[in-house]
């Protein structure tokens, strides 16, 4: 084999490597924004929660005051807290999902 033949063998050699090397730099880019985006918006969902779960010790507290003077106030502030239950269960589990 002619020395020209494999200088040009190993140079088409270099140069498919030099094209890999450039998609996965390309993807690995990708994939950080893809991982910054996705944590950018796991502490948005863990804010959401961290104020859900304030509003429900503060209905807590606010029923537990008001559970002997008002039933029908309590009846209210139970379903409320009920509906934050919900919103924070729904948000761990989609925080669990992603």
């Amino acid at each position: 084999m002619k020395l020209t033949t494999k200088v040009e063998k190993i140079y088409k050699k270099v140069q498919q490597l030099a094209t890999k090397i450039e998609n996965l730099e390309a993807e690995k880019t990708a994939l950080f924004e893809k991982n910054k985006l996705l944590n950018a918006d796991l502490t948005s969902q863990k804010a959401i929660i961290s104020e859900l779960k304030t509003k429900l010790t503060k209905s807590q507290r606010t029923l537990e005051k008001n559970e002997e003077e008002k039933p029908e106030h309590s009846q209210k502030l139970r379903e409320q807290i009920d509906q934050y239950i919900e919103d924070i269960d729904s948000c761990i589990e989609w925080l669990q999902n992603s």
